[in-house]
C-alpha cells in the first residue's frame, strides 16, 4: 500500500507540473450571505451620509433598522421620518427591514402613557398595525430614559408585543441599555434582562459611551474589557442565540480646556486629527481604541477616542468568541472602508471560533482562535508542528481544486495548506501539501544543472546548501515538493526586507543566516499571503 501510495503522489505531482501551469487558485465552494452571523445596520434619515453608506454597504448587511418612527408624549406614532424610497431599496436587495422607534416620552411621562394594560394594549395594537400594513420584517423598540421602578410595566409591555408579532412570523427585537450585572438602578436600571429574554426574538446590547459626550473624563467609547463583561451578562440572560452586540462607528472628541459636551468624530477624524502639528496619538491595546491629544486654533487642549478596524476586529472577536448572533452597527455613515474590512473577515474560515479544550484529538489556537483535529493535527504534530507549518488560520472547509475540479476538505495554516485525500487510502498519505508555492510563482524555464546541487529533471531545478539540508530533514518531497526555482533574492512580502529565497511546489524557503540553527532557514507565510489577498485575514 505504501509502495502505490508514493507511485500514485509522484504521478500526480507530475501531471500538475506538465498540465498545470496557469492555473488558478483555489476558490472557496460559495457561502449563503452572512450565513450564521446577524449582520444589522441602524440608518438614520436625518444624515445623507447614512444613506449613502446603506447603498454602498448592502451586500454586507442582514437586517437594517431604519429609524423612521417615534412614540410621542400624546401615546401616538410619528411617522414623519417614513421613506418609501429606502424601504423599497431594502425590500429589493432582500434585507430584513426592522425599523426602530424610539420614544420622547421619558420617565415620568412614559410611565403616564403605559401605566395600565389598557393603554399598552393599544400601543401594542398602533405597532402591530404598522410592522403588517407595511410589511415590515418586524420592529425594535428602542426606549431609553426610563424610571428604573418600570422595570416591569415595560417588560409586560414587550411580553404583549411578542404575543401580537409572534403568529404573525414577526420579529419582536430590542435595544437596551449596556450592564455587566443586573444593576436595577441608573440608566439601564429598567432593562430586567432575565425577564425581558422570553419576550424579545433578538437584543442589541448597546455596548457604547462607557466614557460619553456630557462626561468630563475622555476615554474609549467602548473598551473592550468593558464590552466583553456585556456581551457576557447580555449572553446569559438573554441566551448567545438572541444576542447581538452593539458596536459604535463613532468616537468623540473632548476638549479638556473647557470641558463637555464632547463632538462626535467619525472614524475617519481621528486620524485626520493626528497628523496635525503638534499632535500625539497612538493605540490603547488595553482598551482596543485609537486615541489622539492636539491643541485647537483657540489654543484648548483636546483629546479623542476614536474607532479603527483594529477596535472594530476586537469587538468582532468578542462575538464570535462567545457565540453571538451577530452585531449591530451605530450608525451607518460614521464609519470608513476600515469597519468594512473588519466586517468582512467574519462568516469566513478564517473567523475565530469559541474556545473548546484541548484533547488527544483536537487542539485549539487561542492565537489564532481555530482548532485542529483529526487526521490534520496527527500530520501537523507528525511534520514539524509549529515551526514547520505555524498556526492554523481557518478552520476545515471544503475548497475545490482547480486543477482536478473536486472539492477537497482543506485547512490553511501560516505556511502551508493542508489537503484531505482519503482516496490514498493509507492514513500516513491521507494529507497532502496543496500547491502554495505555485501559486505564488510559476515554474521557472529549467536551468543549468549545478556542480555540488541536486539536479531535480522533472523541473530542471537545482536544490542544494542549506536549503537542500533543510528540505531533506523536514519532509522533503512529500512535505515541500520539488524545487520550482532556482535560489535568487527577493524582497519578502512579511517585511519588506531582501531574502534569498527558493520556491517549491508548496513552501517558499527564506534564508536567515544572521539567526542561528535551526532558523537559518524560514518557511515564507504563503498561507497567510493567499488569506490577505481574500480579506479574510489583516
Amino acid at each position: 500500500m505504501r509502495a502505490r501510495a508514493i507511485r500514485r503522489l509522484l504521478l500526480v505531482m507530475l501531471t500538475l507540473l506538465v498540465g498545470g501551469a496557469g492555473m488558478p487558485a483555489l476558490h472557496e465552494v460559495p457561502a449563503a450571505r452572512a450565513a450564521g452571523t446577524i449582520r444589522w445596520g441602524y440608518y438614520v434619515t436625518y444624515s445623507a451620509d447614512s444613506l449613502t453608506s446603506l447603498k454602498a454597504n448592502i451586500a454586507s448587511l442582514t437586517h437594517v433598522s431604519p429609524y423612521y418612527y417615534a412614540l410621542k408624549t400624546d401615546g401616538t406614532i410619528d411617522t414623519r421620518n417614513e421613506q418609501p424610497t429606502t424601504t423599497a431599496f431594502l425590500r429589493a436587495n432582500g434585507v430584513k427591514i426592522v425599523p426602530m422607534i424610539s420614544t420622547s416620552a421619558q420617565h415620568a411621562a412614559f410611565h403616564a402613557l403605559l401605566d395600565t394594560a389598557e393603554e399598552r394594549d393599544r400601543l401594542v395594537s398602533a405597532i402591530v398595525g404598522l410592522v403588517t400594513d407595511k410589511g415590515y420584517d418586524g420592529i425594535q423598540i428602542d426606549f431609553e430614559g426610563l424610571d428604573p421602578t418600570d422595570r416591569a410595566l415595560l417588560t409586560d409591555f414587550m411580553r404583549r408585543l411578542h404575543e401580537r408579532l409572534a403568529p404573525r412570523d414577526k420579529l419582536t427585537t430590542m435595544a437596551v441599555a449596556a450592564k455587566a450585572s443586573d444593576v436595577q438602578t441608573g440608566w439601564g436600571g429598567v432593562y430586567d434582562y432575565a425577564a425581558l429574554a422570553p419576550h424579545v426574538d433578538l437584543v442589541v446590547l448597546m455596548a457604547y459611551d462607557y466614557h460619553y459626550q456630557n462626561g468630563k473624563v475622555p476615554g474609549a467609547i467602548a473598551p473592550v474589557g468593558w464590552v466583553r463583561a456585556v456581551a457576557q451578562f447580555g449572553a446569559h440572560e438573554f441566551g448567545a442565540g438572541k444576542t447581538l452586540l452593539g458596536m459604535p462607528l463613532y468616537g468623540m472628541d473632548w476638549n479638556t480646556t473647557k470641558g463637555p459636551p464632547a463632538r462626535t468624530l467619525r472614524m475617519a477624524d481621528g486620524p485626520a486629527l493626528a497628523v496635525r502639528p503638534g499632535a500625539t496619538s497612538g493605540y490603547s491595546v488595553v482598551d482596543d481604541a485609537g486615541w489622539v491629544r492636539y491643541t485647537d486654533e483657540a489654543g484648548d487642549a483636546h483629546e479623542g477616542w476614536y474607532e479603527d478596524e483594529r477596535s472594530v476586529a476586537a469587538k468582532l472577536r468578542v462575538m464570535t468568541e462567545l457565540g453571538l448572533a451577530g452585531f449591530a452597527t451605530w450608525r451607518l455613515g460614521q464609519e470608513n472602508d476600515a469597519a468594512w474590512a473588519a466586517i468582512g473577515r467574519i462568516d469566513t474560515p478564517a473567523t475565530r471560533a469559541p474556545q473548546v479544550p484541548n484533547t488527544a484529538t483536537q487542539q485549539y489556537f487561542p492565537e489564532t482562535g481555530q482548532v485542529v483535529t483529526g487526521t490534520f493535527l496527527r500530520y501537523w504534530q507528525q511534520y514539524g508542528g509549529l515551526a514547520q507549518f505555524g498556526l492554523p488560520r481557518t478552520r476545515a472547509f471544503q475548497e475545490r481544486s482547480p486543477y482536478d475540479n473536486t472539492l477537497y476538505t482543506v485547512q490553511y495554516f501560516e505556511r502551508a495548506r493542508f489537503e484531505l485525500h482519503p482516496e490514498n487510502g493509507d492514513p500516513q498519505y491521507q494529507v497532502l501539501l496543496g500547491l502554495l508555492g505555485r501559486d505564488f510563482h510559476p515554474v521557472a524555464p529549467p536551468a543549468a544543472q549545478r556542480a555540488g546541487a541536486t539536479y531535480f529533471p522533472a523541473t530542471g531545478h537545482n536544490l542544494g546548501g542549506p536549503f537542500r539540508d533543510y528540505w531533506l530533514r523536514h519532509g522533503g518531497l512529500f512535505v515541500s515538493g520539488l524545487p520550482i526555482t532556482e535560489e535568487f533574492t527577493e524582497v519578502s512580502p512579511d517585511d519588506g526586507k531582501p531574502y534569498t529565497v527558493q520556491y517549491f511546489e508548496r513552501a517558499r524557503y527564506e534564508y536567515h543566516p544572521e539567526q542561528a540553527e535551526p532558523y537559518t532557514v524560514l518557511l515564507g507565510l504563503v498561507g497567510n499571503r493567499v488569506l490577505r489577498e481574500r480579506g479574510w485575514i489583516p
